[in-house]
């Protein structure tokens, strides 16, 4: 499953991306839905460059139904 996030993550990229040095790129798990076992990987191991060749680290995380074994949802933000 978090291999099939790597992807869609990286297309989110308006220009060039690249992935830090860390071995895992989903280092955090939270629950957003324990009773349907609805769980968000999350990471910060990506930097998207801007129209100015700068590059922005940026936070993700997919969401992941347990139980239908379904991504549900993507979510990048970048890193203030």
């Amino acid at each position: 499953m978090l291999l099939a996030c790597d992807p869609i993550i990286e297309s989110n990229a308006k220009y060039e991306f690249k992935w830090g040095d860390d071995w895992d790129n989903f280092p955090y798990l939270t629950w957003k839905d324990k009773d349907k076992g609805i769980i968000t990987y999350k990471g910060d191991n990506i930097s998207f460059q801007n129209g100015f060749g700068a590059f922005q680290q940026m936070n993700y995380g997919c969401v992941y139904d347990t139980a239908n074994k379904t991504l549900l949802d993507v979510i990048i933000e970048p890193i203030e």
